[in-house]
């Protein structure tokens, strides 16, 4: 956990995963010093978990994000959490496939939505070189 993190918040679209699967590996890397209090989980689909982040007043400083950006259908659900829970100076990592073979979508159409869609802007990216090529970009409010 980062140091000085008041809270960590795991979402996922199924509880399961999240009781089965994140909180596992929490327990069996939890100290002393990050208890689970420290923890919070969010089930649903992002705009049922935008409206729970903003019913909390909840800001985060870094979100991180993996395998999330293979439906161009869903980049406006996922801009608007990214939008109502960014903390001003905050930074979100979205990590995925460069291209989405079979089913659309990819980093590119990714970062043209929020850039030309969003109050948000994709800064830099990464590559990843692997069998099928992966990217990291960063997301932040536009000045």
């Amino acid at each position: 956990m980062k140091e000085g993190a008041k809270f960590v918040t795991f979402q996922d679209f199924n509880d399961s995963v999240l009781l089965n699967f994140t909180l596992s590996n929490i327990l069996c890397n939890e100290s002393k010093e990050t208890p689970l209090e420290q923890f919070e989980f969010v089930d649903g689909d992002w705009t049922d978990v935008a409206e729970k982040i903003t019913q909390k007043q909840a800001l985060y400083d870094l979100i991180f994000s993996s395998e999330t950006i293979y439906s161009e259908e869903n980049y406006p659900k996922l801009a608007k959490l990214l939008e109502s829970s960014l903390d001003q100076n905050g930074v979100a990592y979205i990590a995925g496939k460069t291209y989405y073979f079979g089913v659309g979508g990819g980093m590119r159409d990714f970062e043209d939505y929020i850039n030309e869609s969003s109050s948000l802007t994709c800064e830099t990216h990464s590559t990843i070189d692997a069998t099928v090529q992966r990217e990291i970009v960063k997301i932040k409010r536009k000045l």
